[in-house]
Order: C-alpha cells, then structure tokens, then sequence
C-alpha cells in the first residue's frame, strides 16, 4: 500500500522540481539510472529458492496470451485518445486483445496447472473485493496525469506547482497505509474502508467543479482527502478479499488482482485523457480561438471537469459496493 500510494504522487512532486531546474529530459535520466539500480540490487540480493510445487512449470503461451491480450485492450484505450473510435488504430487492438483475453480464459480452464487458476473466482467474497480494488485503481491513478494537465493547462501553473498539489497524497500514503492495515486488524475491514470510501468520493466529488479561477489551495485540499481515502483502501481491500480463499488459492487471488488492477488503472488513465480531448474538441467548437490555457470560463473547464467527474463516479461505485458487500 505504501508502494502504491507513494509512487504515483511523489514522481510528479520530483518531475516537476527536475523539469524546472534542468529540463523535461533529466526525469528520463533518472529513470534509467533507477533501472541500472534495480536490475543490480535484484541479480545481488534475489536469491534462488527451491519451487514449493517441483512439477509446476511456466505455461509461456498463457503468459503470451494474457500479456498480448491485456496489451491490447490497453493500447486500443490510449489510442482512442488520439483517433476516432471508428479508427482500425482503436477497435483493432481493441478486438484482438479481447480476443487474446477470452483465449487465455478458455485456457485456463483446459490446463491442469493452470497459470491463473480461476477458481478463485467460486469466492463471493473474492469477487465482490476485486471488482472494488479495480474500481479504486481506476478511480485514483489517472488522477496523477489530470491534476497536473489541469494545474498547467487551464491554471497556468508550473510543472513544480503541479507535483506540489499532489504532495499531500505522499505524507498520507506514508502514515495511512501502515495504520489502515493496523486499524483492519484490530476493528475489521468494514468500517476501514467504508472511512476510506467516504474521504475519496469527499475528495473526487468537489474537484468535478475547479476551474481556472479555483485557487490552487482547494485542488491541494481535495486531492489530500482523496489520497488519504486511497491510502486506507490499498491494504484493507486486499486482504479482505483474499482472506477467504483456500491457501493454495492465494497466490492466484493476489497475482490475478495485481495484474487486472494495474490494467484497470491503465483503462482509467485513457479514459480520462479521452474525456480531456473529447472535451477540448467541444471547446474548441465553441469559438475558443485562444485555447484553454487562456480562456478561464466554464467552457474551458469542460475538459477537467470530465475527467474529474469519471473519476468520481467510479469512486462513488466504490463507496456502494462497499456498503453493499464488505462485511
């Protein structure tokens, strides 16, 4: 939960103080320097391990299919940002993902040591705690690209100005996370979460209403209460959902959520960018000849106020299915 809450709003904080002092390209050199490290901590510090199952092996045209199919459901998504839905670059990658998808599933059933056994999905509990952490990550981590395109864009504010609105987030994940799982330990998931679910939808509700003229306090506010409702989800859904499984089941639970919601967040990142376009489009068909940047009226907000409002449905949806099924 740390790792997911922290990343996503310190990377901005620190993009946006290296492109002011020395350029866009330096947060690149960054990256691969951290690649460098990375790969060298893992070939020092992973050790091998014996397989706790000797006759397991790795089904490599499973793991084709998932990738090639999730990858192209993806890619028709962000495409969709950039083309027309009738466009062979959107429905596409669109139809062969899906199709790869639906492939591995049929797969996944024929094998005996499956990849992902699907079994984990005979648990209610399961199922109702996934379809929750997927709405989450699709609510929040689009986030992370709209408020600064919004904080730039249509503010005019700096890249650094940008990263500090989401700032917050990163003190929350850091204190919240560890005593979201405490507190889940000691009370139950239930009310957790139902606290969490509350402060994201208090947090994305209001950011559906910001405009060029909102001060850059309040965007500070709602996207700290939003991460603060993030960062008490993260860990308490997780091992709620997962708590009822068989403990040879755990494993598949935990993989499959990690890939789907990472998917999901993904989905939700282009949804919103679509929803950014498709805004500026409507715009710019209202005679905005200056562009957003320039233009603080309601027409110019249009574009955030979609995205904002995607994201706060789904946390709205979030904020239902846990009062319906966390118990």
């Amino acid at each position: 939960g740390v790792a997911m809450g922290f990343a996503p709003n310190i990377g901005p904080t620190v993009g946006g103080a290296m492109a002011s002092a020395w350029g866009w390209r330096s947060f690149f050199v960054l990256l691969a320097a951290l690649t460098c490290v990375l790969t060298l901590c893992a070939l020092v510090l992973v050790k091998p391990t014996k397989p706790h199952n000797a006759a397991a092996r790795l089904d490599a045209v499973s793991l084709s299919l998932s990738t090639l199919g999730l990858g192209g459901v993806l890619l028709g998504f962000s495409d969709a940002s950039s083309f027309a839905l009738s466009s062979p670059y959107v429905w596409v990658p669109l139809v062969a993902g899906a199709a790869l998808c639906v492939a591995f599933i049929v797969r996944q059933k024929r094998l005996e040591s499956p990849l992902i056994d699907l079994g984990v999905f005979r648990s209610a509990r399961f199922n109702a705690g996934f379809a929750a952490q997927n709405l989450l990550f699709a609510s929040f981590m689009g986030v992370t690209l709209v408020v600064p395109l919004y904080v730039e864009g249509l503010c005019g504010g700096t890249a650094l100005q940008a990263g500090m609105v989401l700032l917050p987030g990163t003190v929350a994940a850091l204190v919240l996370n560890p005593l979201g799982g405490v507190l889940t330990d000691r009370i139950g998931a239930r009310r957790v979460c139902l606290v969490g679910g509350l402060m994201l939808s208090a947090g994305a509700v209001p950011m559906c209403f910001l405009d060029a003229a909102s001060p850059l306090w309040q965007a500070v506010v709602f996207q700290g209460v939003r991460a603060c409702g993030v960062s008490l989800l993260i860990g308490p859904l997780t091992q709620w959902s997962l708590a009822d499984l068989p403990r040879p089941l755990v494993p598949h639970g935990s993989s499959l959520s990690i890939a789907v919601r990472q998917a999901c967040a993904s989905f939700g990142t282009s949804a919103m960018v679509l929803a950014i376009s498709a805004g500026q489009g409507i715009a710019s068909r209202g005679g905005l000849a200056d562009g957003l940047r320039y233009a603080p009226d309601a027409l110019a907000a249009l574009p955030y106020h979609l995205a904002f409002g995607f994201s706060a449905v789904l946390s709205l949806c979030l904020l239902a299915a846990i009062a319906w099924k966390v118990r």
